[in-house]
């Protein structure tokens, strides 16, 4: 029996995007930890970093870094610790603010890949969309440019 793949996924926090409801996802293997809450450090030269395991890592507002139009969330929300592989050699992991809460789901053949989309700002840092319900699609942030 072969095994599906899970992908994490959560909603963002902004208006409809190209009239879709918008979601990232993450390859479940990327996500670390999810945090409830951390003391965000504020810079001038960025978003923000928090101290995460004796490191300090940049904070991200996705909706923010690609420049949506903010939705209405009041959740406290969480902060995904996610991490990939830059040039196959150097371990890089950010901090995702999110408004919403993370669920897991087993990867099936119900996503599509949607070619016509893309940001207005930072566009080249997604390394896909894809459609999973009627309305609702997923944009896989490239973690590796974000960092």
């Amino acid at each position: 029996m072969e095994k599906q793949p899970e992908v994490a996924i959560v909603k963002a926090n902004c208006l409809l995007f190209e009239g879709y409801e918008l979601y990232w996802l993450f390859g479940r293997s990327q996500l670390e930890f999810v945090l409830k809450d951390v003391e965000v450090f504020a810079s001038p030269s960025s978003a923000g970093s928090a101290r995460y395991r004796d490191t300090m890592l940049p904070v991200v507002e996705l909706e923010d870094y690609f420049g949506l139009t903010p939705g209405t969330a009041t959740g406290s929300g969480q902060y995904l610790v996610v991490r990939t592989v830059r040039n196959r050699t150097k371990l890089v992991k950010i901090i995702v603010k999110t408004s919403y809460a993370l669920k897991v789901h087993k990867l099936d053949a119900g996503f599509a890949k949607i070619s016509s989309l893309r940001f207005s700002q930072n566009g080249g840092d997604v390394l896909g969309f894809y459609s999973f319900a009627q309305d609702k699609i997923a944009a896989i942030p490239d973690i590796a440019k974000i960092s």
